[in-house]
C-alpha cells in the first residue's frame, strides 16, 4: 500500500464519514504563528504528532498555522472562501438569501 493511501485510510477513519459537514463553519480558533516548514519540521511531525501529521500537509516548503484557543461552533453554512477571512454574520445572510 502507498504511503499516501495508508495515511488517507488512517485520516479517515478518525472521522464520522456521514457528518464532515461540508460548506460549513465547525470551529473558531486564534491563528498565533506560522512556521516555514523544513524537513526536519516535517520528520519531528512525522515522528511524535503522526495524528496531527496524517490531517495535514505536511511537506518541506510549505507553511504551517499554529493555532490556539480552538473552540467547536454549531455548525455555520457559509459560502466558502480561499484563505484566512474573518466571518462577518450580517453580510453572510445577505449572501445565503439571494
Amino acid at each position: 500500500m502507498k504511503k499516501e493511501s495508508r495515511e488517507n485510510f488512517e485520516l479517515m477513519s478518525l472521522v464520522d464519514k456521514g457528518n464532515l459537514n461540508y460548506g460549513k463553519i465547525i470551529c473558531k480558533c486564534e491563528l498565533i504563528d506560522c512556521v516555514y516548514m523544513t524537513n526536519d519540521y516535517v520528520e519531528e511531525m512525522r515522528s511524535n504528532n503522526y495524528q496531527e501529521y496524517i490531517c495535514g500537509g505536511y511537506e518541506e516548503g510549505r507553511y504551517a498555522w499554529i493555532l490556539e484557543n480552538i473552540q467547536v461552533v454549531k455548525p455555520i453554512e457559509v459560502k466558502g472562501h480561499l484563505g484566512i477571512w474573518n466571518y462577518d454574520e450580517a453580510s453572510e445572510m445577505l449572501i445565503n438569501t439571494k
